[in-house]
């Protein structure tokens, strides 16, 4: 995973795949995620962020967008729960259940 240490970001987008954050600062920035590992964050400070998906996790958002719409609103409800509340969400393989965590 590629570390990003003790740098400032204004006004840019910021890809966050796969990527450590370490003492850096966001402002008016918009994290862009594409479906990879998960960012990490550690010891950053943040103002104005938003976020953008691209690729895979567009499609998914896109998907869940598309559903909430439907009959399957309550399952796309009950799915916003269980991430607020931390429980698992989504299976890495046939086995494992990653938390949002």
């Amino acid at each position: 995973m590629p570390l990003v240490k003790d740098k400032e970001f204004t006004d840019e987008p910021v890809d966050i795949d796969d990527t450590q954050f370490f003492k850096c600062q966001f402002l008016r920035c918009t994290f862009v995620y594409s479906g990879g590992g998960a960012p990490s964050f550690e010891q950053c400070k943040f103002g104005e962020i938003r976020f953008e998906f691209a690729g895979p996790a567009a499609r998914t958002i896109s998907l869940i967008n598309d559903l909430y719409n439907t009959p399957f609103r309550p399952v796309v409800d009950a799915t916003f729960e269980r991430i607020i509340s931390g429980l698992p969400i989504a299976r890495t393989d046939n086995n494992a259940i990653q938390t949002n965590r």
